[in-house]
């Protein structure tokens, strides 16, 4: 029973982190395109010439949207059948 309650505990948190991997991942990509465009309008070498920029400030939207990842991972490795273990071993 706590195996199944566990494991469901586990699939859950780690869809979350997942789906906000793939969205902050999406978010990035789109921010970049935007971006790219801008560049090729403004300048006929725009793309290239803003290529730093426009990673950076594309990789700066994905690491603002992936910050609860690692939140998730670690609800999803921290069952209730682990916090029983771990309160057990501090308790000896």
């Amino acid at each position: 029973m706590h195996l199944a309650k566990d494991l469901r505990h586990v699939e859950t948190h780690l869809t979350r982190a997942l789906r906000r991997t793939i969205r902050a991942s999406d978010k990035g990509m789109r921010r970049y395109v935007a971006l790219r465009e801008t560049s090729a309008a403004r300048e006929k070498d725009g793309v290239v010439v803003d290529f730093v920029p426009n990673v950076v400030e594309s990789t700066a939207v994905v690491m603002r949207h992936f910050t609860l990842v690692p939140i998730d991972v670690l609800r999803a490795s921290y069952t209730p059948s682990m916090r029983r273990l771990l309160r057990t071993a501090l308790r000896a």
